[in-house]
């Protein structure tokens, strides 16, 4: 599987292409602001990762715009910012979280069976913006939540092909990455 991976002006960007690398033979980084310049084309084996990143969603208006308009079995997986972009582009609520965390680690509570080898490990949490999935008709389903305070941290769409993450699943603070990247796989298998 090849990746193209849009970078958000994120400091974490070439960690999480790290971490992807088992799972993928090739994969391009672009700055967002050229990724839409050059308009690669996106072939059907290709995941586009959308990175973490500073701000608010709506300061992104060309990655909405492209996740408005992408095919739905279009694989996409979204990483904190980028899970926001996924929510914000089809009318879910983005909003502030107080306090901010950065470098907080939440234990999952899991609520899809899939992810039961995630029960309880432990992610790192990296945002001042949290979704709120209870906003508006959407077709996302929450597949995890922290156990602290019961944000959603694994999120997938119902009818798109897209897979989104509130924590960094790069960062050292997150638990048996691997597993999350095996789920990733599994996901992207279906």
């Amino acid at each position: 599987m090849k990746a193209i991976l849009i970078d958000h002006d994120d400091s974490f960007t070439y960690n999480l292409r790290h971490w992807l690398k088992p799972l993928c033979s090739q994969i391009e980084v672009f700055n967002h602001q050229d990724f839409f310049k050059t308009a690669p084309k996106i072939e059907a084996d290709t995941l586009v990762v959308l990175s973490p990143g500073p701000k608010n969603p709506i300061d992104y208006p060309q990655t909405l715009d492209w996740l408005r308009s992408v095919p739905k079995h279009t694989p996409v997986f979204g990483v904190c910012l980028g899970l926001q972009m996924m929510a914000q582009a089809l009318e879910v609520s983005v909003k502030p979280y107080s306090p901010p965390l950065h470098g907080k680690k939440s234990a999952l509570c899991i609520l899809n069976n899939d992810l039961e080898n995630l029960k309880n490990k432990k992610v790192a949490r990296y945002h001042s913006l949290y979704c709120d999935f209870e906003s508006g008709q959407n077709d996302f389903e929450i597949l995890a939540v922290s156990a602290d305070d019961q944000l959603p941290m694994w999120v997938k769409h119902q009818t798109k092909k897209w897979l989104g993450v509130q924590f960094h699943p790069e960062s050292f603070l997150t638990e048996s990455a691997d597993l999350h990247l095996q789920y990733l796989n599994n996901w992207l298998q279906r």
